[in-house]
């Protein structure tokens, strides 16, 4: 950007004043992909884990160094684990290029 006009267009567009519409096509399409992934990232962006660990420690205080919630802490990461396995090798963009064969 060479001058103050060329800045105030440019952000124009970015706040969805320019010519250029803020969601167009692109944007319903990876909506449509994600949803799932924003509707987690958007819970798991407020304290509600803390407050659930918290909760469950007023409840029982031996409930964290027990082994079955060791357990299942550890299944549900080899879920999670495999589940991004899944995403990852199904997608176009594919960092594994060799991994289907």
């Amino acid at each position: 950007m060479d001058n103050i006009s060329q800045g105030l267009a440019f952000i124009k567009v970015m706040i969805g004043l320019g010519t250029n519409p803020i969601i167009n096509n692109n944007v319903l399409i990876y909506i449509n992909d994600y949803w799932y992934i924003m509707i987690a990232s958007g819970i798991f962006s407020t304290p509600i884990v803390k407050k659930i660990k918290d909760a469950a420690l007023k409840t029982n205080q031996k409930l964290l160094e027990n082994s079955i919630a060791y357990g299942l802490h550890s299944s549900i990461l080899i879920i999670c684990m495999f589940i991004v396995i899944v995403l990852l090798s199904s997608s176009s963009y594919n960092p594994f290029l060799y991994f289907r064969f």
